[in-house]
């Protein structure tokens, strides 16, 4: 690999370089991803030891009255491998929580979709800043299959006996209360073998109305497609790690699937079989879906979009979470 490529501080501007030189590689572009990401993870609490963690201080973000739409009403950073970290004002909970959840404001409820390192970074700072709360901070979280993310925090527990979380093992077809008038359901995806899905339901009426759907990271076969909980709701936060699509990249004529996650092109064929599925957030991007996402969702999503009049979003997230971790972004529409 050409480790001069790495000279600029910018991913997306590595990788438009290694597209302008016209001798574009997948592998190339990769390995570039993996050198930013591993020069930006930092311990966020050093040690478990929440003396040595410092909360930020985070505005709230704005919110309104209108019902949800997740193409505007979502706020955080989600870049493959690096972190994930969404926060729904509205609903009072928090996504995942990779490292960039220190970025954003507290919630009282934080969902964890699977245990890899981009999505549970943030955890140790989660636990930290609970200390001094009044109510526990609930996190709703799988079972840990190796107790990997579970001796950690009996770690940080154990240092700091002030931490005040919930901590709540779930798992497909369960539903736990989350508040007064809302629950969540879980519901199985391809990914991990703990990873699960989450929808959020709110009370309307004497039922339960799904307003909410979030995959985490998953493949999205026809089995993982079919589940009820995505045409029960108006809003999906679907994952969408590459395109798909053919790319205008010389030496990527065609985007590669990664193992376990869905593309572009698969979130436009759950899309289209749904029939009350209107706002669609997409998140977990590689880089190489970063650069050409416009390109990419016009040859993919635009077509579902004119003919059922769904709206997609995304958070621009691609090229500040590496550079500017600080830097959090609200959700906005791709056409």
């Amino acid at each position: 690999m050409d480790l001069s490529l790495l000279e600029c501080n910018d991913i997306t501007q590595c990788v438009l370089k290694e597209r302008e030189r016209a001798v574009g590689n997948f592998d190339k572009i990769i390995d570039m991803y993996n050198i930013f990401r591993d020069r930006h993870v930092i311990p966020v609490v050093p040690n478990n030891d929440c003396k040595n963690f410092l909360p930020k201080k985070v505005n709230a973000v704005p919110t309104n009255d209108k019902p949800l739409d997740v193409t505007r009403d979502v706020w955080g950073s989600s870049l493959a491998g690096v972190s994930t970290s969404l926060v729904v004002p509205k609903l009072d909970i928090t996504l995942d929580a990779g490292r960039t959840v220190t970025e954003l404001p507290v919630t009282s409820n934080y969902f964890l979709s699977h245990f890899d390192e981009d999505h549970v970074g943030g955890l140790p700072a989660i636990m930290c800043s609970s200390i001094g709360h009044a109510k526990p901070i609930k996190i709703f979280m799988p079972s840990d299959p190796n107790d990997k993310i579970t001796s950690l925090m009996d770690a940080i527990k154990h240092e700091n006996p002030d931490v005040n979380v919930e901590v709540i093992t779930v798992s497909a077809g369960k539903s736990v209360p989350m508040s007064e008038d809302m629950h969540l359901e879980f519901f199985n995806v391809k990914h991990n073998p703990e990873s699960i899905g989450v929808s959020v339901m709110k009370k309307n009426g004497i039922s339960f109305e799904n307003i909410l759907t979030y995959t985490g990271d998953t493949l999205l076969d026809n089995e993982v497609m079919s589940d009820p909980h995505f045409d029960s709701t108006r809003n999906i936060i679907v994952e969408s790690t590459v395109s798909g699509v053919f790319s205008t990249i010389k030496g990527m004529e065609r985007d590669q699937e990664v193992v376990g996650h869905a593309s572009m092109k698969d979130v436009a064929t759950l899309t289209s079989k749904s029939t009350r599925v209107k706002n669609v957030l997409l998140t977990h991007f590689l880089p190489t879906l970063c650069i050409d996402i416009k390109n990419d969702a016009n040859k993919t999503l635009f077509p579902v979009h004119v003919k059922k009049g769904t709206k997609f979003g995304y958070i621009p997230s691609c090229s500040t979470i590496l550079n500017n971790p600080a830097e959090i972004k609200q959700s906005r529409n791709l056409f």
